[in-house]
């Protein structure tokens, strides 16, 4: 065991490996991973152990703002810095803690109160802020002038207010107003630049990101691939499909969510990958999409893994390779054994998630 460097751990959801060497948390997950996976060299790849995370999302309570506590839904744990969060986001939840000190902060257990979440987001394009409201308090239109006048003060480039009501427990909404710079943000990838919402989903440790990044086009490159097709599925704005658009003929983003295919599109034209195409479609629909090459196949899904139906769907289709990028082993595992037509040639382990159970793995499939 090692000491925590987090004053609350113990106390904060957050973090349960705080007191486990790194070195630890490494080889555990990478066991994890060879528990069902038996190849003699996974590679492991990680950044720093703590400042790694650019997104926080954390909730107001009576104190300035913090996380739940371990083991409920309904008590908070103020926090005045967190260890894993970037030097700036903790500088810009300096900055909140100061400005709404003592506001009407959410009660999750009675659904009373006007200040639910900031959702605080730092890259090396800037910082953003999203405050999120609850829109059934008798308070809600002073707190949405107050937060103009944060937004007025603020170092952040980008503030946001989101409304919610008092039943929805969110930090983000379809309900946005911003009040100051842009609801998008920036980041590079593999000398690329991606635009995404700060709302949305994007990878929250910059530097492992760019790892897997480099591990996947690492591999692609030797598939030795002369045009052929690649799908892009669960592809968010497209960073995959975009950063390796110049081995394929064609790459066509596949993404249930618009406003990330919107942001994909915007991605396109903006790093000019011309051969790359952005659609609105729930992968369970693959089986629809016309292939007439060689096909090869990218798959980034949620928590909850590939939807049996795309998996049949692939299993049809029979791309020549699957790169699997996971961040649930316990679905990766079975979602493998459906897959049977095809073998592993190549896993890695991406410590995304220092001080945490997560990780993150890149399988590379081949077919049989």
């Amino acid at each position: 065991m090692t000491e925590a460097k987090c004053p609350v751990f113990g106390l904060c959801g957050g973090c349960r490996y705080q007191n486990i060497p790194y070195e630890k948390q490494l080889k555990s997950k990478k066991q994890r991973i060879s528990s069902f996976i038996e190849m003699d060299d996974i590679e492991v790849f990680s950044g720093t152990p703590y400042s790694y995370r650019n997104r926080m999302d954390f909730s107001f309570n009576p104190k300035g703002l913090g996380f739940k506590k371990i083991g409920t839904w309904d008590t908070l744990v103020d926090i005045e810095k967190c260890p894993i969060s970037t030097d700036h986001v903790n500088s810009i939840l300096t900055e909140l803690r100061g400005f709404f000190k003592g506001v009407d902060s959410f009660n999750f257990k009675t659904r009373c109160g006007t200040y639910k979440y900031a959702l605080v987001r730092a890259t090396d394009f800037g910082g953003s802020v999203s405050i999120s409201l609850n829109r059934d308090s008798p308070h809600f239109m002073d707190a949405c002038e107050n937060v103009k006048q944060y937004a007025k003060e603020s170092c952040c480039e980008n503030v946001l207010v989101a409304y919610v009501n008092s039943q929805k427990d969110m930090s983000i909404s379809e309900e946005v107003e911003i009040l100051k710079g842009s609801d998008m943000m920036y980041e590079n990838f593999s000398q690329k630049k991606f635009m995404y919402s700060i709302q949305g989903f994007f990878q929250n440790n910059s530097v492992v990101a760019q790892m897997l990044h480099d591990y996947v086009t690492k591999n692609i490159k030797n598939w030795g691939c002369s045009g052929g097709m690649l799908l892009d599925l669960f592809g968010g704005v497209g960073t995959f499909g975009i950063v390796n658009s110049e081995f394929f003929s064609k790459i066509l983003i596949l993404e249930s969510d618009i406003r990330s295919i919107d942001a994909a599109k915007q991605n396109i034209a903006l790093n000019k990958a011309d051969n790359v195409e952005a659609v609105v479609c729930d992968v369970k629909g693959v089986r629809d999409i016309p292939v007439d090459d060689e096909l090869y196949v990218i798959v980034d899904p949620p928590r909850s893994g590939i939807h049996p139906k795309a998996v049949r769907s692939l299993r049809r289709m029979l791309p020549e390779k699957i790169f699997y990028i996971s961040c649930n082993p316990d679905k990766l595992e079975t979602d493998l054994i459906e897959l049977r037509e095809y073998e592993v040639s190549s896993c890695a382990v991406f410590d995304m998630f220092p001080q945490t159970p997560h990780v993150e793995t890149a399988v590379e499939l081949s077919l049989i």
